[in-house]
């Protein structure tokens, strides 16, 4: 939040009253999936949460900046946060695309954002971003773009620590399959000793450890159950 108060300041002491800036703030913790913003009166930002498949727009909050001074500017300050889960999607950007009109002088607005973003949530940032641009540029046509339009689209991938994390729990379940499946063999339970080796390639299925000990364990059992007749 300082960056903001420094950034009001700069401005309110080196700019014209009639000049002014709107501005959001991220800060993102990849570990604990924690979107933390605070905002200076910029337009409101998106969120698409991939289990509901649905979109939402949330107000960042505060006052823009420059045309006030810092004491009134931190009263009006405030500092939100939001837990990201994987496939979910954080989209941004500046008014010229609400704004952005078509030859009735119907304006693109946040509706209809908020109605594709729905539509194309599931896709990655880079095509979230073509998607929006080649859909709004069909919507002005031959209308001329009288405002800048900036786009920023993120979407919260599993980590390599995440990632990394459920490979060691695969092996270890893995593992731990294979071991119970061996004590049920030598025990001749070999029902259950079949049903852990299977689990164990569920786990890593290409194993040629747990397909072999499942080999042979089919054709213990064929003996073992000629052996009692």
């Amino acid at each position: 939040m300082q960056l903001l108060i420094k950034t009001n300041e700069f401005l309110f002491e080196n700019s014209e009253r009639s000049k002014f800036m709107s501005m959001i703030m991220l800060w993102w913790d990849p570990i604990s999936g924690k979107l933390t913003y605070s905002g200076a009166g910029h337009e409101s930002f998106l969120i698409y949460r991939n289990k509901t498949k649905k979109c939402e727009a949330l107000s960042a909050g505060g006052t823009i900046l420059g045309i006030m001074e810092n004491d009134k500017f931190i009263q009006s300050m405030e500092e939100n946060f939001l837990i990201l889960e994987d496939g979910d999607v954080v989209f941004l950007y500046t008014d010229g695309l609400p704004d952005s009109r078509n030859h009735l002088k119907e304006h693109y607005g946040e509706e209809r954002i908020i109605k594709f973003i729905d539509s194309i949530g599931t896709k990655d940032a880079c095509s979230i971003i073509e998607g929006i641009k080649e859909n709004v540029i069909n919507f002005i046509d031959e209308e001329s773009q009288f405002d800048d339009i900036t786009l920023v689209a993120l979407k919260k991938v599993p980590s390599k620590l995440q990632i990394q994390a459920n490979i060691d729990n695969y092996k270890a379940d893995y593992n731990i399959q294979i071991i119970l499946g061996d004590e049920f063999f030598i025990k001749n339970e070999l029902d259950l000793a079949i049903f852990h080796y299977m689990e164990a390639t569920r786990y890593n299925p290409r194993s040629p450890i747990a397909f072999s000990k499942l080999a042979l364990c089919y054709k213990k059992r064929v003996i073992y159950d000629k052996s009692i007749e």
